[in-house]
C-alpha cells in the first residue's frame, strides 16, 4: 500500500510557481498599458505575439504546474513521482520560457532553443505525471490531464516549427491560428475542466453530481484540434463550423455541471474567488456568440478592420476565460494550501519531542508560535478585502478592454483595472506567504 506523503511536501515548489505567475500578471499589465496599440493592430505583430507568450508561459502555465503538482495525486490516489523532478521540470520551463520571451523582443536567432527547452520540460512533465498515475490509479481525470499534455507538447513542437520557420502544410497565418487555439481549447481549457472539475465541488461541497457532464466535456474540448484542422476542408466561413459545434457542446455540458455544483452545494455562502471562477465561464458564452456570428459574416459590421474580430474572441478566451478562471481559483487555492502545510508542519513539530536541552525561551517560543498558528483557517491566511475588489476589477477589466475595440476610449479604465487587479494579485501572494512563513511554514 502506497503510503500518502506530508500534505505540504509540494509547497515549495507550489509557492515558487505561484511566485512566478504573479510576476508574470505583472509583466502582462505593463507590457499592455505601456503598448495600446496592439490591441488595435494586426495579432500576427511582435508584440502581441510577446504579449500573449508573457500571459501564457510565465502567467497561466506555472499556476497550472503548481496546482498539478499538489492535486494530481489526490486524484489518482497515489503520491508524486518525483519531488526533485517537479523542481527540475519547473526550472526547465522558468529557463525556457523566459529565453523564449527575451529572445523574443532581442535575439529572434535563439527562439528556436528555448522552444526546444519548452518542449523537454513538456516531455519530461508527461513522464512524470505517467509515474505519478502508476503509483495510483488510471481514471478519468487522469486520461483528461494526460490528453491536455499532449495536446500541449503538440502546440509546443508546432510553436517550434514556426521559430525555427520551417515549411508546413499551413500558411504561416493558419499554422498560428491552430497553434493559438490549440492551446486555449486543448491545454487551458482542457487543464480547467480536468482540476476545476475536482477542486470545485471540494471547495463548494457539493454532493450527487453526475460527473460524466464534466468528463463528456473535457473529451469533447480535447478534440477541438482534430475539429479546427478538420475544418480546412471546408469552404469559407463552413471552416469554422465543426469547431463551433465541437466547442459549444464542451461548453454547455459543463455549463450544466457547474449548476449542479451550485444547486447541490451544502457550503451556502461563496466566497469572491470561487465567484470569480464561475463568472469566468460567461466570456466563452461570449467568445462563442462572437464566433458564431463570424461563421455567418457579421464581423466587418461591427469590427473595422475584421482582424479584431480574433482580437475580441482570444480576449475573451484568454485573459477573460482562462485567466479569470485561474485567478479565482487561486484565490481560494493558494491560501487552502498554504493552511494546509502550516497544519501538517505543526502536526509534525508536535510529533518530535523536545530535547531536553533545548534552551526554555527558545521552547515557550516554539509553543506560543504553535499555539498561534493552530488558531489560524484558510481565510485567515490573506485579508478577504483583496479577494473582493479583485472581483470587482478584474472581470470588468476584460469586458473594458474588449468594448474599447469598438470605442476606443473605453480601453483605458479597461487597462487600468488589468494592471490593478495584477498589482492586487501580487500583494495578494505575498500576504498569503508572508503569513505561511510567520507562522514557520
Amino acid at each position: 500500500m502506497i503510503q500518502s506523503q506530508p500534505r505540504e511536501i509540494h509547497f515549495g515548489v507550489f509557492a515558487a510557481n505561484f511566485g512566478l505567475s504573479s510576476a508574470g500578471w505583472l509583466a502582462a499589465a505593463v507590457g499592455l498599458l505601456l503598448n495600446t496599440n496592439v490591441l488595435s493592430d494586426h495579432y500576427y505583430s511582435s508584440v502581441a505575439i510577446l504579449l500573449v507568450h508573457t500571459f501564457t508561459l510565465l502567467t497561466i502555465s506555472p499556476c497550472i504546474l503548481a496546482v498539478l503538482f499538489q492535486l494530481l495525486p489526490v486524484v489518482v490516489g497515489g503520491t508524486l513521482a518525483s519531488r526533485p523532478g517537479g523542481w527540475i521540470l519547473s526550472i526547465l520551463w522558468w529557463l525556457g520560457a523566459g529565453g523564449f520571451l527575451i529572445c523574443r523582443w532581442q535575439k529572434p536567432g535563439w527562439l528556436v532553443w528555448f522552444a526546444g527547452l519548452l518542449v523537454l520540460a513538456i516531455s519530461g512533465l508527461i513522464v512524470l505525471v505517467a509515474f505519478t498515475i502508476r503509483r495510483g490509479h488510471w481514471n478519468a481525470r487522469a486520461l483528461q490531464v494526460m490528453a491536455a499534455l499532449g495536446w500541449l507538447l503538440i502546440m509546443a513542437l508546432s510553436g517550434s516549427l514556426m521559430a525555427w520557420g520551417g515549411q508546413t502544410w499551413f500558411l504561416p497565418l493558419q499554422l498560428l491560428h491552430w497553434h493559438a487555439w490549440t492551446g486555449i481549447l486543448a491545454w487551458f481549457s482542457l487543464m480547467i475542466v480536468a482540476l476545476g472539475s475536482q477542486l470545485l465541488p471540494m471547495f463548494l461541497l457539493s454532493h450527487n453530481l453526475r460527473e460524466s457532464l464534466a468528463h463528456v466535456s473535457a473529451l469533447l474540448l480535447g478534440l477541438c484540434p482534430v475539429a479546427l484542422f478538420a475544418g480546412r476542408a471546408l469552404p469559407g466561413s463552413l471552416s469554422q463550423f465543426p469547431v463551433l459545434i465541437v466547442g459549444g457542446l464542451a461548453l454547455g455540458l459543463f455549463l450544466a455541471f457547474l449548476l449542479q455544483c451550485f444547486r447541490h452545494r451544502m457550503r451556502k455562502r461563496l466566497e469572491s474567488g470561487m465567484t470569480m471562477f464561475l463568472l469566468s465561464f460567461l466570456f466563452p458564452v461570449l467568445a462563442w456568440a462572437l464566433a458564431a456570428a463570424e461563421s455567418v459574416g457579421l464581423e466587418g459590421k461591427l469590427f473595422s478592420p475584421s482582424h479584431r474580430w480574433d482580437t475580441a474572441l482570444v480576449l475573451l478566451m484568454l485573459p477573460g476565460f482562462v485567466g479569470g478562471a485561474t485567478m479565482g481559483m487561486s484565490l481560494k487555492v493558494l491560501p487552502f494550501m498554504s493552511w494546509m502545510a502550516l497544519q501538517t508542519r505543526m502536526d509534525s513539530a508536535t510529533s518530535v519531542p523536545e530535547q531536553s536541552s533545548g534552551p526554555a525561551r527558545s521552547a515557550k517560543s516554539r509553543v506560543s508560535s504553535r499555539s498561534a498558528a493552530s488558531t489560524l483557517l484558510p481565510r485567515d491566511m490573506a485579508p478577504g478585502i483583496l479577494s473582493k475588489i479583485l472581483l470587482w476589477t478584474y472581470p470588468p477589466s476584460i469586458l473594458f478592454l474588449a468594448a474599447g475595440l469598438l470605442a476606443s476610449p473605453l480601453l483605458y479604465p479597461g487597462l487600468l483595472l488589468f494592471l490593478v487587479s495584477a498589482i492586487l494579485n501580487a500583494f495578494h501572494f505575498l500576504w498569503t506567504i508572508s503569513t505561511a512563513i510567520r507562522s514557520h511554514v
